[in-house]
């Protein structure tokens, strides 16, 4: 058996899989991806050392994973890191078993779930002093009608657990933006939300653009000691306004960092995690509008220039890898991630011309890019990604 320490991925069919994978390029440890779909783009990536196939529910995939590991299938104490909520939530049921074989770096279930659920998360931030936006939390399409008339709008409208089921509806939709009563009793006619999610939150709609969204990533130790930190500025989103990243860019925000860096302290986080703010540009406060737990963030690529990514400095913590002899690659300064299908798709929707002066206006003369798929060093998930999305545009 190789000494090579192991890194289990679930996800690996998932581009946030994909990015967690491509985060520990250099460091000496084989990379297993758990995937579902053996036809995704991300699994055809070179940083997989192997991709196991296993069908199933995140609970089946984990038995699958223990009983590999009774078998004495992986090397070592393998590190197992998620990319889906799905995973986390079934890591929590099952943690002490999962801990007898892997290393799991995930916060308690207690402190993780405040994060993870939306109306836990808004009771905590409201009895912490923590900014949130006003939010009502329904739970039946009565509830919803019935709260309508109570409502301020805009509002909006989404799943307080993002479930397999809402993904794959939604792919690339957060929430519904509802902009009076009669767009929300218009909605719940052409479909029940409440076939998809089964608790869903009303929220306050904070003005501002997508240049108004912001993130900081981070990773902590065992002990709750953090290992890195890293704040971002959304610069487009797909669909506008409610969708998942197309652009984004570090940027330097001592101030949002330090309030994350708080939130996470508090809740005893442990491992990987992100949380997400709304800049008010009436007051210039940052609301916490979105905690991710136990994995990495779909935009978490942006930060892949840097030696030191949360996901690096984790593995090498957790694992006992000393690299301190190495000498580190020079950062890349002005560093800006694109969602390739998704910017193209922005950009297409309010002109190409327009969209090129729009970015040249926010970011100058950009030194250095990081891509969701291509990757000159690994080509093949983004070719794979660009067959299969003109493959469906032909078939339409």
């Amino acid at each position: 058996m190789s000494e090579i320490p192991c890194v289990i991925i679930t996800g690996a069919d998932t581009p946030t899989g994909l990015t967690t994978a491509r985060a520990l390029r250099g460091i000496p440890v084989t990379v297993n991806g758990i995937c579902q779909n053996i036809d995704a783009p991300s699994i055809q990536s070179n940083h997989w050392d192997r991709v196991l196939h296993l069908p199933g529910s995140s609970d089946e995939q984990l038995e699958k994973l223990i009983k590999m590991a009774e078998s004495a299938e992986f090397s070592g104490r393998p590190l197992l890191l998620f990319s889906q909520d799905s995973h986390v939530i079934s890591a929590w049921a099952r943690l002490e078993e999962l801990e007898r074989y892997f290393t799991v770096p995930v916060p308690p279930q207690l402190e993780g779930e405040i994060m993870m659920d939306k109306t836990l998360f808004h009771q905590w931030a409201l009895e912490n002093g923590v900014d949130v936006p006003q939010s009502k939390i329904v739970a039946s399409l009565d509830g919803l009608i019935g709260l309508a008339a109570e409502l301020s709008f805009p509002c909006i409208l989404k799943p307080l657990v993002r479930t397999s089921a809402w993904d794959s509806v939604h792919k690339n939709k957060k929430f519904f933006l509802l902009n009076s009563e009669k767009e929300l009793n218009e909605f719940v006619r052409s479909s029940d939300p409440f076939c998809l999610s089964d608790r869903y939150i009303l929220q306050e709609w904070i003005p501002g653009g997508d240049t108004e969204v912001f993130f900081v990533l981070f990773a902590f130790d065992e002990s709750g000691v953090m290992l890195a930190e890293y704040a971002g500025q959304k610069l487009w989103q797909w669909p506008p306004l409610g969708g998942s990243t197309a652009v984004c860019r570090l940027i330097e925000e001592p101030q949002m960092i330090s309030l994350a860096r708080s939130i996470a302290i508090k809740l005893k986080m442990t491992g990987l995690g992100s949380i997400e703010f709304k800049r008010d540009p009436r007051t210039g406060k940052f609301l916490v509008t979105e905690p991710t737990v136990g994995r990495n963030d779909y935009q978490s690529g942006v930060a892949l220039s840097y030696e030191n990514n949360p996901t690096a400095v984790l593995v090498k913590k957790y694992l006992g890898i000393d690299e301190e002899g190495r000498f580190a690659k020079k950062t890349k300064a002005n560093c800006i991630w694109v969602d390739e299908l998704s910017a193209y798709r922005y950009a297409k929707s309010i002109g190409l011309l327009k969209a090129s002066v729009q970015l040249i206006r926010a970011l100058g003369f950009v030194r250095h890019f990081q891509f969701l798929y291509f990757d000159w060093r690994d080509t093949k998930p983004f070719r794979a990604h660009l067959r299969k999305a003109l493959s469906r545009k032909h078939s339409k």
